[in-house]
């Protein structure tokens, strides 16, 4: 990622980088997250090479996913874990009262 001050400023006309630069770049607010962002490519031989809808990860490189505040898509997701990969860890982001800051908590999957 890369944590910027200022929103990128992109046409459909820029080079340097064009929409990609839109999907890379978030708030100096969020940088200590320290994220990563995986895309996949549909163009043979890439490293990230798409698999139908998914770009295929080696054993053991996801730890958890968290889910945001808002998502309201766990359902679906804890669905997928079950199948995917049952031994990943849920966990969610959740907004401390009256503090702009979120935790992070360990989610039960049922």
């Amino acid at each position: 990622m890369r944590y910027c001050e200022t929103y990128p400023e992109w046409t459909p006309l820029s080079v340097v980088d064009g929409p990609l630069e839109l999907v890379l770049t978030k708030s100096k607010d969020w940088i200590y997250e320290q994220e990563y962002r995986i895309m996949g490519s549909l163009i043979d031989g890439a490293p990230t090479r798409l698999d139908g809808n998914f770009v295929p990860l080696p054993d053991n490189a996801l730890k958890a996913i968290i889910l945001g505040c808002e998502n309201r898509d766990r359902d679906e997701i804890v669905q997928m874990i079950n199948v995917l990969a049952p031994r990943l860890a849920l966990r969610r982001a959740v907004r401390v009262a009256n503090h702009f800051k979120l935790t992070i908590e360990n989610e039960a999957i049922a």
